[in-house]
């Protein structure tokens, strides 16, 4: 393969791995809205609604899956255009000095972000799932911060004269 067309063929690959990650980070986003919509509906104990996001999030990790396993062919692509020795460096598949590299070096740390905030969020389900108690707990204290509050409301009266 020439230089020039494996410099094109490079380039190709790279602006579909960014737009690939870009889909991804997307679509982890969707994921993360749906997760945080899980715990309100395990806080509102509304369990039709919990059963539809379930239903919506194995559709997205399946899209998810599908983006991922694309990120992955058009990587090993990549590593095909800069020859057989392995391993190749990160700073080989994607160099400082191109600026989609850069772009697509940022779309990874957004990509790590948000599994790290999705992990977070997994973990407080399954404690509100596994431990129902909580909630009921969450309610008994709102409770007395209510009754707090209006225990301390003072009345206001207030006179007025009336001219005749």
């Amino acid at each position: 393969m020439s230089s020039h067309k494996k410099s094109e063929r490079w380039n190709n690959l790279n602006e579909e791995l960014r737009k690939t990650m870009q889909k991804e980070v997307s679509l982890m986003r969707e994921l993360l809205t749906n997760l945080h919509q899980e715990e309100v509906s395990l806080m509102l104990q509304d369990y039709g609604t919990y059963q539809s996001l379930i239903q919506q999030r194995s559709n997205i990790m399946e899209h998810l899956t599908h983006l991922r396993l694309c990120r992955e062919k058009t990587t090993e692509d990549i590593c095909k255009i800069l020859g057989p020795h392995k391993p190749h460096t990160p700073e080989q598949i994607l160099p400082e000095s191109d600026e989609i590299s850069c772009e697509i070096v940022n779309l990874r740390d957004q990509l790590l972000a948000l599994k790290e905030k999705m992990n977070q969020q997994q973990s407080r389900n399954q404690h509100l799932v596994e431990h129902p108690e909580y909630l009921l707990s969450l309610h008994n204290q709102e409770k007395a911060r209510q009754e707090k509050m209006r225990a301390k409301r003072k009345p206001i009266v207030a006179t007025y004269q009336i001219k005749k």
